[in-house]
């Protein structure tokens, strides 16, 4: 079986100053644009370029990628999907579900509260460090199950990697 490895981001803040807006338009903060675009310089020292980056269709989601993709400096291979916005953990599932055994390194950028139970889950709740699971928060798993495959406990927490701790 192919290890695989699965990092989940959860979009960095967003903005409420439209109050009008639909959910799914909300543009990032300046906060959130700052820490996308730091998180972006955290990966190119920690993490190697993903195979693919599976990213909501949220506005918020699809910024905080850009910025963090012009800082991390190498391309990487996009999908924008819109079942992502919203998911529950198991809609993430079904999405990793469709993808290729040769596709090994994945990002999901996506939200909570999916994103955050998606990565208790398949942790089988073990890991402590994510109790919370703040804006812009990246969790790095590693997992031996094919995508298929993932369930509870199928991944371990590599690392917990939060705008305080960047």
């Amino acid at each position: 079986m192919t290890a695989h490895r699965l990092l989940l981001l959860r979009h960095a803040k967003s903005s409420w100053s439209d109050e009008g807006s639909p959910d799914v338009e909300r543009p990032l903060n300046r906060r959130g644009e700052r820490d996308a675009t730091a998180l972006g310089t955290w990966l190119v020292a920690n993490v190697a370029t993903p195979d693919l980056v599976l990213c909501s269709a949220a506005v918020r989601a699809r910024q905080t990628w850009e910025r963090a993709a012009a800082a991390y400096g190498r391309p990487a291979r996009l999908r924008i999907d819109m079942r992502l916005y919203g998911a529950s953990p198991t809609g993430l599932r079904a999405v990793l579900a469709e993808l290729a055994e040769e596709c090994s390194d994945v990002l999901v950028v996506a939200h909570n509260p999916g994103l955050h139970e998606l990565a208790v889950e398949l942790t089988g709740g073990a890991a402590r460090e994510l109790a919370e699971f703040p804006t812009a928060a990246l969790a790095e798993l590693d997992s031996d199950s094919a995508w298929t495959d993932l369930g509870f406990g199928a991944a371990v927490l590599r690392r917990m990697s939060t705008p305080r701790t960047r």
